[in-house]
């Protein structure tokens, strides 16, 4: 029967039907730059936005407090990722990172709650300005905050650089990958990576809501909206050649929770344990 009726009806009507009953799917728009991406934002300097920091810092001061207060602690594969990365390179009960891209620093106090062994821990974490300008209010001997990578590494010698979900939104990946890279610290995990197979950048801009950023739900003065900033897909070939270049990958993490994707592109993510070849 069904075969008999789409015999009969013209096929202006069928492909009309299809049109009606199929997965709309919006084209994603691609930029040629960074800051044309940026000037497309309707979000007031994209990632760099003095709101969404405020956000953060709330959330972290929360979580802060409530990982004291639970039985166990719930990790996602990033966090998992992270804290092995801690025991291989932590010397002696002594840990310094470099935490590039840490927003307010939960990170710093999810590993000083689960362990404790260690003593003598440095967590120094390089943001945003207007992320900078909220989080130095929480700062003590252990942790602090930093707006160029430089300034973080000043008259320090680091075990770990950590940076999770961070390289996609930066103006220039490639010259902060160097950067990073030539900091020589003894291991780097790059988690959360947004990458692209092709031999292009693909430039697009992500949207998120305000609520999704930082870790647990939002603070009940804030109203939750929708931010915009740019993303980059690197193309994983240049990606692996940059830190090919000092480092040699000891582990690879199955993860694509980083994953911005764009339609007409393949992007791929996961995570990656760096150990320094020299």
């Amino acid at each position: 029967m069904k075969k008999i009726i789409l015999n009969l009806t013209p096929p202006i009507f069928i492909k009309l039907i299809q049109k009606l009953i199929s997965p709309q799917v919006k084209k994603t728009t691609t930029f040629k730059s960074f800051d044309d991406a940026l000037l497309a934002c309707t979000t007031e300097n994209g990632y760099i936005n003095n709101m969404l920091a405020e956000v953060v810092l709330q959330k972290t001061l929360v979580h802060s407090k409530q990982i004291n207060n639970n039985d166990f602690l719930l990790c996602n594969s990033s966090t998992s990722s992270l804290f092995l990365s801690v025991l291989l390179s932590q010397e002696n009960k002594t840990l310094n990172v470099l935490d590039f891209g840490g927003a307010c620093g939960m990170h710093y106090f999810t590993t000083k709650h689960t362990f404790p062994q260690i003593t003598n821990l440095k967590w120094k974490i390089v943001e945003t300005k207007a992320m900078v300008e909220k989080a130095r209010t929480i700062e003590n001997d252990e942790l602090s905050f930093f707006d160029k990578i430089d300034q973080a590494n000043k008259d320090s010698k680091f075990n770990l650089i950590y940076s999770s979900g961070t390289i996609q939104y930066l103006s220039n990946p490639r010259a902060t990958l160097k950067e990073l890279i030539e900091i020589g610290s003894n291991y780097i995990l790059l988690s959360r990576l947004s990458l692209s197979t092709g031999n292009e950048d693909v430039i697009s801009i992500q949207k998120s809501t305000l609520s999704s950023n930082g870790h647990g739900v939002l603070p009940s003065q804030f109203t939750d909206t929708i931010i915009e900033y740019p993303h980059t897909n690197i193309p994983e070939k240049d990606f692996l050649e940059i830190i090919g270049e000092r480092y040699k990958t000891i582990i690879k993490f199955e993860d694509n929770t980083g994953v911005h994707p764009v339609l007409g592109h393949q992007i791929i993510g996961y995570g990656l344990l760096l150990k320094r070849k020299y």
